[in-house]
């Protein structure tokens, strides 16, 4: 009994190393689709297009920040987001990154404990906004371009007016962790955070926050407010639900990163290395592409919705032709 029980350990782990193996396998299977656009950004993790489309920003380990013509794949400038020298590589990174409404800006969080401010056209650092001794982990700005929403390490949210750039108001995060992801609602009423415990709904104007909703690490609205979606990582499944319907929300195989498209027409989300594109309205699959051979990191739709860009562990940047895709 005791030579079944040992075997039984090993063969677990035996049987969890095979399940990967053909998991693997398998994505390398696919239709290997070319990517239109292949930009290597050392140490790249996060990515994020201009509101224009012609422009997309990069930054990762390193904390390097670079700007890219997203046509040709050219640099056009890079910052250093934490230009002490006597810091650990690994532990000068970028950990978020978004444009502003207009596009003449862009904001940065990273290990420095500050989020900083970039003009657009020449990379120079315009603004520091005070976060304390945290980290911001995840930034968002709402819809009516109004308020900005930066997530913290330690769980917290900082508000911010966009017209002075100064705090409105600290969500308090209570038991929540690392903020991983922020996402306002078509109406900029509501704000959706999650972190790698759970997730919470709060109410923008006056703070209020929701019970915290556990086993939810990533939550979205989509851009017309009509879909929500979710990751709960324990059972590798992304939850796509329609908000005005009340039908069952469809569960898709996969987990985060995810995004919907600017039309909120197609939702793309990863499973290991590949990324899926999913029809929202039809509740189909519309494509599959094998972005890394480990794992996708971030997604970014351009504001046309025409062009997906992702990043992989490789840290290679890659820009992929929606459409061409879906014509297949």
């Amino acid at each position: 009994m005791h030579s079944i029980r040992y075997n039984h350990r090993h063969m677990k782990k035996y049987v969890g190393f095979v399940s990967f193996l053909a998991v693997f396998q398998c994505c390398m299977a696919m239709a290997q689709e070319t990517p239109t656009l292949t930009i290597t950004a050392k140490g790249a993790g996060t990515v994020s297009f201009s509101p224009d489309g012609k422009t997309l920003a990069s930054g990762g380990t390193g904390a390097k920040v670079n700007l890219w013509d997203a046509s040709t794949g050219k640099v056009l400038w890079t910052y250093d987001n934490d230009p002490l020298v006597d810091v650990d590589y690994k532990k000068k990174v970028v950990s978020c990154l978004a444009f502003s409404p207009d596009g003449k800006s862009l904001l940065v969080g990273g290990a420095n404990n500050t989020l900083n401010r970039l003009k657009t056209s020449t990379g120079e650092r315009i603004g520091t906004m005070d976060i304390g001794k945290d980290i911001a982990t995840s930034v968002a700005f709402s819809p009516n371009g109004k308020t900005l929403a930066s997530g913290l390490e330690g769980g917290d949210i900082i508000l911010w007016d966009v017209s002075t750039w100064k705090k409105l108001r600290t969500l308090n995060g209570e038991s929540l962790s690392t903020i991983r992801s922020l996402s306002f609602d078509r109406a900029s009423e509501y704000l959706a955070s999650s972190s790698k415990l759970s997730a919470k709904i709060w109410h923008v104007e006056t703070g209020q926050g929701s019970e915290a909703i556990s086993g939810v690490t990533s939550a979205t609205y989509s851009p017309n407010g009509r879909t929500f979606a979710i990751c709960t990582p324990d059972d590798f499944r992304v939850q796509v639900g329609d908000r005005e319907s009340g039908e069952e929300p469809s569960s898709l195989k996969g987990t985060d990163p995810f995004c919907f498209s600017p039309s909120s027409k197609i939702f793309a989300f990863s499973n290991l290395g590949s990324v899926s594109l999913w029809d929202v309205s039809n509740r189909r699959e519309l494509a599959t592409i094998q972005c890394d051979p480990l794992l996708v990191q971030s997604l970014s739709f351009s504001p046309n919705g025409k062009v997906l860009a992702t990043v992989g562990m490789t840290g290679i940047v890659k820009l992929w032709d929606v459409t061409g895709l879906l014509m297949k």
